[in-house]
């Protein structure tokens, strides 16, 4: 048991200085923290701009820090944001679109003929026109800059918008229902679902006449007829983990793509160079493990990634990589999807004292969680416990939870060791009385 601890934690210090070495991404100096985000993250004015429920967080490069835009008017939980020139529009929770002209300064309402309380996720902007995707009230356009707003619906089966997107003259509308086109800036919607039937559409990207969709737990479906026609495009992404595309970005037609799984272990960053025929993983520098690869954003050469670790805490990380290095990189992922491997998550509460619980989550397709060998050690490498004290529950596909409780044991480090197939996994634990 010793030598185990040793080997993974010189293993540890071989992974901490081959990442700070060779890494194509680059952690941002600081993170936002002890808040929610509405996921809202972009760029204006050379700004990265990422909005959350305590308010809108603006950073520069020449800062090289977040700052928070507190509303003058006491409106603090930003739900989505909208940008045309110099215009800034956000979506407040039960507060409604609010505008800034002056670089946040001044905030002036522009609610006139709308609920407040829409559940906006999504704003499109071309001049003076304004197109909000709401999970209530369906597509809602403004054609005076947000002075008045009428519904928008005609042709649409689903008023769960969850994106709306401009090309032209043209509309892009996801939904809970399918994927929409308009051709006349919003007044009809046609579905165009042949090989998209019946599926959730959550994300949206185009590049001339080929576009691309995030399919609810589908992975990324591709149009390369305007959306006459789809097929899955999903070699190399981790589909069969039940992929969840929640942000797509194109520059020069190659497609970026933000994933998060449903086992939280094989997400992260992958990009396309051939019409998302093959995609390839780059997460070089980023640990994927338990966290959630949310929004992607371009800022002159370079690409910013959010990572949300709101499994740990309300904590917000952000990485940045020049794209040129990420396209003539030599480092190479295991993109291998069937190594049938096992993970495991950090204890809590930790130090604990008397019940202490840690995920364990897999992606092989059989995986005896029960039966597979479960210890207890302590420091000193003293067994101290076996299954029998080691409790699994809420056992699901590709997760479960392993529960110990330890108020029989004296305070000091302890380890859950679990093998399974040739693989070790070790959890410490501070034991604190």
């Amino acid at each position: 048991m010793r030598k185990i601890i040793s080997i993974h934690l010189f293993v540890l210090l071989i992974l901490i200085f081959h990442n700070n070495i060779f890494s194509q991404w680059q952690k941002l100096k600081y993170d936002i923290e002890n808040t929610f985000s509405s996921q809202s993250f972009g760029v204006f004015n050379d700004m990265l701009y990422f909005g959350t429920y305590e308010g809108l967080y603006i950073y520069s490069e020449t800062v090289g820090n977040w700052e928070l835009k507190k509303n003058p008017l006491n409106i603090d939980t930003v739900e989505e944001i909208g940008i045309s020139g110099q215009n800034f529009f956000v979506n407040y929770r039960y507060r409604g679109i609010y505008l800034s002209k002056d670089t946040f300064k001044t905030w002036i309402p522009k609610n006139k003929g709308i609920e407040k309380q829409l559940d906006v996720r999504s704003i499109a902007t071309k001049g003076d026109t304004i197109f909000l995707a709401t999970l209530v009230s369906g597509i809602l356009r403004s054609t005076d800059n947000g002075d008045t707003w009428q519904e928008m619906n005609n042709g649409l089966n689903s008023k769960v918008v969850v994106n709306v997107l401009i090309n032209g003259n043209d509309v892009f509308a996801a939904t809970a229902n399918g994927f929409y086109i308009s051709y006349d800036f919003g007044e009809n919607w046609y579905q165009r679902d042949k090989g998209l039937k019946g599926m959730e559409v959550t994300s949206i990207a185009i590049d001339r006449n080929n576009i691309y969709v995030g399919v609810y737990n589908m992975g990324i479906y591709y149009s390369s007829d305007y959306g006459l026609n789809w097929m899955p495009r999903n070699k190399g992404l981790p589909f069969e983990s039940g992929a969840l595309i929640y942000s797509l970005v194109i520059k020069d037609s190659i497609i970026f793509a933000a994933v998060h799984t449903m086992n939280m272990l094989m997400g992260g960053f992958y990009y396309s160079t051939n019409l998302g025929e093959n995609w390839i993983a780059q997460n070089n520098g980023i640990n994927t493990s338990f966290r959630r690869a949310t929004k992607l954003a371009i800022l002159n050469d370079y690409i910013y990634l959010v990572m949300d670790e709101t499994f740990y805490g309300r904590i917000y990380k952000f990485f940045k990589a020049k794209i040129s290095d990420i396209l003539t990189s030599t480092y190479v992922e295991n993109n291998d999807l069937n190594l049938e491997n096992f993970y495991a998550a950090p204890a809590r509460p930790n130090p604990a004292n008397d019940i202490v619980k840690a995920g364990i989550y897999w992606d092989a397709k059989i995986f005896d969680v029960e039966n597979a060998e479960k210890s207890i050690y302590d420091i000193m490498g003293n067994k101290v416990g076996d299954k029998k004290e080691l409790l699994v529950t809420n056992i699901q596909p590709y997760s479960a939870e392993i529960v110990w409780n330890c108020s029989k044991v004296s305070s000091g480090l302890y380890f859950i060791v679990l093998n399974y197939n040739g693989q070790t996994r070790t959890i410490p634990i501070v034991v604190s009385r």
